[in-house]
């Protein structure tokens, strides 16, 4: 995916797809907010997002855009 998608979308409430695939067979993804967009990568904010933040320690995504499908934006 061009880096270049994501202009705009700071702060606002992502979901990912990647090319690769669970062990279940369903597509890699992730429900995040975006807060940065670097050269060639993107920063999500996993926590943020998280419904159950305490039984998850992830914080941050930093993802290569290049395993990045496809993408939608949250109102």
């Amino acid at each position: 995916m061009n880096i270049k998608a994501f202009e705009g979308l700071e702060g606002k409430k992502i979901s990912v797809m990647l090319n690769r695939v669970k062990p279940n067979g369903e597509p890699e993804s992730y429900i995040a907010y975006l807060n940065t967009i670097g050269d060639g990568y993107i920063v999500l904010d996993y926590s943020k997002a998280s419904y159950d933040s305490k039984g998850n320690p992830v914080e941050q995504l930093i993802i290569d855009v290049s395993v990045i499908l496809s993408i939608w934006v949250y109102k």
